[in-house]
């Protein structure tokens, strides 16, 4: 096998790896019920009202990925 084919496999393969986290991590989500999350290109987007200084105050949205 060639480097660049096993360079686009491994990297197939560790994307597929992200998304199925991030998908997990936007279907378990446990966040106040004015806090919407889904997944984006490339990441999660949680968006809320003062959510910036909510996240420094409350747990659970600091938190909301971990089992």
């Amino acid at each position: 096998m060639k480097l660049m084919n096993i360079e686009a496999q491994g990297g197939a393969i560790g994307q597929r790896a992200a998304d199925a986290l991030r998908d997990r991590i936007v279907r378990r989500a446990k966040l106040p019920a004015d806090v919407t999350i889904k997944a984006v290109n490339g990441g999660i987007e949680i968006t809320g009202k003062r959510l910036r200084r909510r996240m420094m105050d409350d747990a659970q949205l600091r938190n909301f990925a971990h089992d």
